[in-house]
């Protein structure tokens, strides 16, 4: 959001800056892969469980396939007199209005 309001304040009402980060940290760049390696630690450890919860069990393989199954799906919200719809595919996702 930050990059944003860099480029086109006139376009940005008001801004909560929530983040512990300096405005020159790439955000946008560095989070996904601090969440896949977040969410790769955190699937290891599950699989690593002595309680051996079957609730968790495969829950690697579920949560890809859950993603892999949004290809090619469109999911749609209502905001104010606007209707937005998101497409997701398998590298892209495109968000428009109608």
């Amino acid at each position: 959001m930050t990059a944003i309001l860099q480029r086109d304040p006139a376009q940005i009402r008001s801004l909560i800056l929530d983040s512990p980060l300096p405005m020159f940290v790439p955000i946008d760049e560095d989070e996904p892969a601090n969440f896949a390696e977040a969410l790769h630690i955190f699937l290891e450890r599950v699989e690593q469980d002595p309680t051996g919860n079957p609730r968790y069990t495969n829950l690697r393989q579920r949560f890809e396939r859950y993603f892999t199954d949004l290809d090619g799906k469109t999911f749609s919200s209502p905001y104010g007199a606007y209707r937005y719809h998101l497409q997701l595919g398998s590298q892209t996702a495109t968000l428009y209005s109608r």
